[in-house]
């Protein structure tokens, strides 16, 4: 495969507490599967001293493998962050502790060309909302974020959403990186098989391929 090419512009800019990141990853000419990604970070409270900051590693799926080609350290500051984008790449989220280390992935979520997603961090909760996908990612998301019920009745309500909601990329989406997320023994609430079910094949199939192959494989 014919690698990307890349390149990095870092502008970094304090003003009212803000940093803001550009840059460029992929082709320079455009195509309708192309487009700006914007990210804005909103970090409400941490647990400080404890923790650093976030890092977001900016990745996409080369031979069933991510290929980390861009990474965002967040120090405690609201942050703004674009990149140029050739098509659908990942976004992972690790929290950074006061010795540098980093801890379990605290999210994940796919950046797609011509949206703008926001992200809002509240000590080790992560919530996505934005334009587009994102929004219907937010919907998806705060279903199970509701009061806490049966495990029996989850699982109603989860394949009740997907199959009144699966045809939405971000709905899909949702779920299909949460399963790989999740605790395996878990899993089983949204599985595979349920999530090939409930899912269009369009959406398998369609800019979000890469992604879904490489997490349906979890």
């Amino acid at each position: 495969m014919k690698k990307l090419f890349f390149i990095l512009m870092a502008l970094c800019l304090n003003v009212l507490g803000m940093t803001i990141f550009t840059s460029c990853v992929g082709k320079q000419e455009k195509d309708a599967a192309s487009g700006d990604f914007n990210l804005n970070i909103h970090v409400v409270e941490g647990h400080e001293p404890v923790v650093k900051g976030y890092k977001v590693f900016l990745s996409k799926e080369v031979d069933g493998k991510l290929d980390r080609i861009d990474t965002i350290f967040i120090d405690g500051k609201d942050a703004s962050y674009s990149v140029y984008l050739d098509n659908v790449y990942f976004a992972v989220i690790g929290t950074i502790f006061s010795d540098d280390s980093i801890g379990n992935y605290g999210t994940m979520f796919p950046c797609v060309p011509g949206e703008t997603a926001e992200l809002k961090v509240v000590d080790d909760q992560f919530y996505l909302s934005g334009t587009g996908l994102y929004e219907q990612w937010k919907k998806a998301d705060e279903l199970v974020r509701g009061p806490h019920i049966h495990r029996t009745e989850s699982d109603f309500i989860i394949k009740d959403y997907l199959k009144r909601h699966g045809d939405e990329e971000g709905c899909a989406m949702y779920y299909i990186m949460r399963r790989a997320l999740i605790n395996e023994t878990m899993r089983d609430t949204i599985s595979k098989e349920t999530l090939k079910e409930m899912i269009p094949q369009s959406i398998f199939e369609g800019r979000m391929k890469k992604v879904i192959d490489h997490y349906m494989k979890i």
